[in-house]
């Protein structure tokens, strides 16, 4: 099989996917054994993210010693609350109802279902400000199949505010059962200040964003347009707390976090952005999906390139390659900088821009993930081109490129990679740009992607 080492015409090692690489000594291109140039972890690859339970609540809130019954928990009635020094006496911070409150909305409920008993008419459903209580609609898809979020004061429950809790069940179609309300729908009185509690990976890249919105590198109000739904409580009922967050149980994306980010007022600092960072982070967040939060590494200077000039069907026709040797031609000068993060698949993934140092002008981008245990090229491929294909044009989909009216992708045939034997799927975007997407032969998924521009300043 005859190998083709496209990637490595960036001579920049940061951006070499396959498995050969050009040496770069001081400007001078010079062969190269194989070297991996990916992102290695010993043996197979493995997740750096958290198991799912860690996105669901702590069954612990509702056991936790600080947060015992008020001496009103079985009371049947309403009970006024006692107030010392502007704050409630007395008062349930777990997340549920009482004994005594279930026994009074098992009633309520009898009653409103029979027309004797309104309320006051007050709506508790998708209350967002001076929030005493509040019912949310949520998507179950997001919250391990719950369907409904209360957020309760510490105060006891009054009549009126149960049925306003019972009509919004009503309103939203759903079945009410107050037994129902626990810690996985539930906080109140101040107990807990979101839905769930924050991971360790997520707390990571929190500080991450925090910093890059301090540099300006991220524009807090533009990278946000739906952060996760918060409450302004009325405090004194919550012992202080002013602001519950609904946080979904999966894993936060980079742009909610930035809407935590912006709701805690996170603001640009007077010291200004990097400007040659922000560019290449807002190209490889705005094109290839890379996330907000990603770490940039070094800015390289010394790096070239070699522009790559294409026939219609993508096959590069100046560069010759016999597997040992390469004919180097109009070699220009560059810089770089790469990206590390990780990706949805919980592997850890590189992204990277090449700049022209002469103009300035984007030359190459490249998303790729970390390099695996990788099978042999010689290996009997067990993904098919059709195959592909197909799972070029899907992986192509979901970071919104498109091939350029009337092109299409196509096979540059089998190649050696950090991820193993891969096909090579080439499409041509813009005129002088085209996408070449690597799909392991051995899984048939798609391991990385490159965008390159370079054919503009070949001779």
């Amino acid at each position: 099989m005859k190998e083709r080492w496209s990637m490595a015409l960036a001579l920049c090692a940061m951006l070499a996917l396959p498995g050969a690489a050009a040496a770069v000594t001081e400007g001078a291109v010079e062969a190269a054994p194989d070297v991996d140039v990916g992102l290695a972890l010993s043996g197979d690859a493995q997740s750096l993210l958290p198991g799912e339970d860690a996105y669901l609540p702590d069954p612990g809130a509702a056991e936790d010693e600080r947060l015992i019954l008020p001496a009103w928990a079985n009371e049947e009635t309403a009970v006024e609350p006692r107030f010392e020094g502007g704050y409630p006496v007395d008062v349930c911070q777990a997340p549920q109802l009482t004994p005594g409150e279930i026994a009074r909305a098992a009633r309520l409920k009898a009653l409103y279902d029979e027309g004797l008993a309104t309320g006051d008419g007050a709506s508790v459903l998708g209350v967002t400000e001076d929030v005493r209580v509040g019912v949310y609609p949520l998507d179950p898809e997001d919250f391990n199949g719950e369907r409904v979020y209360h957020v309760l004061c510490g105060t006891c429950l009054t009549d009126e505010q149960l049925l306003a809790i019972i009509d919004a069940y009503h309103q939203l179609g759903e079945p009410f059962d107050p037994q129902a309300i626990c810690y996985r729908n539930c906080v109140r009185g101040g107990g807990q200040e979101c839905s769930r509690p924050y991971t360790s990976e997520e707390r990571a890249r929190m500080e991450q964003l925090s910093d890059l919105i301090a540099r300006g590198l991220i524009d807090a109000e533009d990278a946000c347009p739906e952060p996760p739904v918060t409450m302004d409580t009325d405090k004194p009922y919550f012992m202080g707390l002013d602001r519950v967050t609904l946080l979904p149980y999966r894993r936060l994306t980079d742009e909610e976090l930035v809407g935590v980010l912006a709701m805690q007022g996170a603001a640009k600092l007077s010291r200004g952005a990097d400007g040659f960072e922000a560019q290449a982070r807002s190209l490889l967040c705005k094109l290839l999906g890379m996330p907000l939060s990603a770490k940039a590494g070094a800015v390289s200077e010394g790096a070239g390139y070699i522009p790559l000039v294409r026939g219609e069907d993508g096959q590069v026709t100046n560069i010759d390659f016999d597997g040992e040797t390469r004919e180097d031609q109009n070699q220009r000068a560059a810089y770089s900088l790469s990206f590390t993060f990780v990706g949805e698949t919980g592997r850890l993934t590189r992204a990277g821009v090449l700049f022209d140092a002469e103009t300035g002008e984007v030359v190459q981008l490249y998303l790729s993930e970390e390099n695996r245990e990788s099978a042999a090229a010689e290996t009997a491929p067990a993904a098919t081109p059709e195959a592909a294909l197909e799972e070029a044009a899907r992986y192509a989909g979901t970071l919104g490129i498109e091939p350029r009216e009337g092109a299409a992708w196509a096979s540059m045939g089998v190649v050696s990679t950090n991820w193993g034997a891969c096909y090579a799927l080439t499409a041509k975007l813009e005129e002088g740009a085209w996408a070449e997407i690597f799909v392991g032969c051995d899984d048939g998924a798609a391991h990385g992607i490159q965008i390159d521009a370079s054919g503009r300043f070949a001779q």
